[in-house]
């Protein structure tokens, strides 16, 4: 009987072993358990200048203008940010100001001196006072009017009753704006509103007409909570990217995804999406005649967290990654602490072994341990110029660098 109960627990024991190895070691190792994060070389932050100056902190997402070199910032007070982690923005301070948890648009330049090259947008027709967040963003050449863009960002709002018990209660919207190119105004057009598709939004691409958009959907808190939505999505992946159109409402677009997040087109029909929970990659998909998405293929990635994504004029993927995420979740708590950031670029292959099926080139392009760059959320390459932009939710500053 003994020799029996030995055995059972072997094999159970092998079982047990063999389901880590296959489908708890790969998660593990994607969320960078066993991996160590050096300090940025000093070389390459050689070539960088912080602008603290500025004082534009907590963007979340930046977006560049490619013809005018213009960067377009959905940016917060850190203060503001922390509470909306936390779930206390909206929550009235003593004195009845509400000021830090309001997030603003703003504009650089990098062709003037610094000290009139950043400016906030006033945001016209617009009513702020639900606003506990910008997140993600879009800024889109009018198809019209080139000295015009569209301006897409998601809004997250404070419940109309009662306050946020943390992050997740928050509902969202996203915003259209029209502006004239690098102007300090821009006119509230509509509101995508928050419904049955539209839940809570993280990022989104805009159409060049200012009527339609793609968002992704990252979280349900009105079905799951953490940790057991984090544990369904590596397992059974069911969040959506939408789509929405300003006279025919919002509808699925892509189903069965794994957390998306961010969001990026290349302007003829390829959409690419990250995912927090995403070992396997970046999905690629096409656009319908119906407006849907079908899934095409996967660009690889060894990391599980990826943020927003943005598109060179190369054609070149820029993602923003997160090689530690556990240290992202305890930074989520106290933004006070550095959280090792990565920037990876993911083009075409063109070497000699993409004749045996490496189809993307994906490429660690920047990485540090949140000694210089820490919670970066969004990069942007102007291959223009050569320049290389850094920012993030928590991120203090812009960081501008030489690239390559």
């Amino acid at each position: 009987m003994a020799s029996a109960c030995v055995l059972l627990t072997t094999v159970i024991v092998a079982i047990l072993a063999l389901l880590a190895q296959v489908f708890l070691t790969p998660v593990l190792t994607a969320a960078g358990v066993f991996r160590t994060v050096a300090p940025l070389s000093d070389a390459f932050k050689a070539k960088c200048t912080q602008h603290y100056a500025a004082k534009v902190e907590g963007c979340e997402k930046i977006s560049l203008h490619a013809e005018s070199g213009l960067l377009y910032m959905a940016c917060g007070s850190i203060e503001g940010r922390s509470r909306w982690l936390s779930g206390s923005a909206g929550i009235q301070s003593p004195n009845g100001a509400n000021t830090d948890d309001i997030s603003y648009l703003a504009v650089y330049d990098p062709s003037k001196p610094k000290d009139q090259a950043f400016h906030r947008v006033q945001l016209e027709g617009f009513d702020s006072s639900r606003t506990v967040a910008f997140h993600g963003m879009d800024v889109v050449p009018s198809a019209e009017n080139k000295d015009e863009v569209f301006i897409y960002l998601v809004n997250h709002l404070a419940p109309l009753e009662g306050s946020a018990k943390d992050v997740s209660a928050y509902s969202s919207a996203i915003e259209v704006f029209v502006s004239s190119l690098g102007g300090h105004l821009a006119r509230h057009l509509c509101t995508f509103s928050h419904d049955s598709i539209l839940r809570r939004a993280n990022d989104v691409v805009g159409a060049p007409d200012g009527k339609s958009i793609y968002f992704t959907t990252n979280y349900d808190p009105e079905e799951y909570t953490m940790p057991i939505y984090a544990i369904k999505q590596l397992v059974a992946p069911s969040m959506i990217v939408g789509y929405c159109h300003i006279d025919d409402g919002c509808k699925v677009a892509l189903g069965g995804m794994g957390a998306p997040n961010g969001i990026v087109t290349s302007g003829n029909g390829t959409y690419y999406i990250s995912s927090i929970f995403g070992p396997q990659g970046y999905v690629v998909a096409e656009q319908q005649e119906d407006n849907s998405l079908v899934y095409t293929e996967l660009i690889p990635t060894e990391v599980l967290i990826n943020d927003n994504l943005s598109m060179d004029e190369d054609g070149a993927i820029w993602v923003a990654a997160f090689p530690k995420a556990f240290d992202l979740d305890r930074a989520m708590k106290d933004t006070s602490l550095p959280v090792p950031s990565r920037a990876i670029k993911a083009s075409i292959n063109t070497g000699p072994d993409s004749f045996f099926g490496a189809k993307y080139l994906v490429e660690t392009i920047a990485e540090d341990d949140g000694s210089f760059l820490s919670y970066i959320t969004t990069v942007v390459h102007d291959s223009r110029r050569g320049k290389l932009f850094f920012h993030g939710l928590t991120t203090r500053a812009l960081t501008e660098c030489e690239y390559p």
